[in-house]
């Protein structure tokens, strides 16, 4: 089975770079998380989103006093996007999930060419953020 036939939600590519200070180091919030801003959001070629797979893996909730809550799964694309470790991946019906490590550029198994990249997600929220999703 090819792996166009598996990808079927809609999603974009959210490309981010990190905020750095005026001695190029990274700039973090209070939690040291390395701060970063929207470059551009990627679709095709004619604006249409692109096509993924999301499949989750773990979902962990923590107290009602609402610490922390976590999603963590895969995202599927086709070859070809420059995904990198700071991107994130907006799915429909799930949300904005941030890339976890650096993305897996797959080799088909029967055809030594780039067939897909594989991305670990994962998004995580306190109790006054925001988990909504698109």
């Amino acid at each position: 089975m090819s792996i166009e036939r598996l990808l079927t939600i809609p999603c974009a590519l959210v490309e981010r770079r990190v905020l750095r200070d005026e001695l190029g180091e990274p700039i973090t919030d209070d939690f040291g998380n390395e701060i970063v801003d929207i470059v551009s959001v990627v679709v095709d070629a004619d604006g249409n989103p692109l096509l993924c797979r999301y499949e989750p893996a773990r979902r962990t909730e923590r107290d009602a006093a609402g610490e922390i809550s976590e999603d963590r799964g895969r995202v599927w694309l086709l070859p070809g996007l420059d995904v990198r470790h700071v991107d994130a991946v907006d799915v429909n019906g799930v949300g904005v999930l941030e890339v976890v490590g650096e993305p897996g550029q797959w080799i088909g198994p029967r055809h030594p060419r780039n067939d897909h990249i594989e991305l670990t997600v994962e998004r995580t929220a306190g109790g006054e953020d925001d988990e909504g999703g698109s």
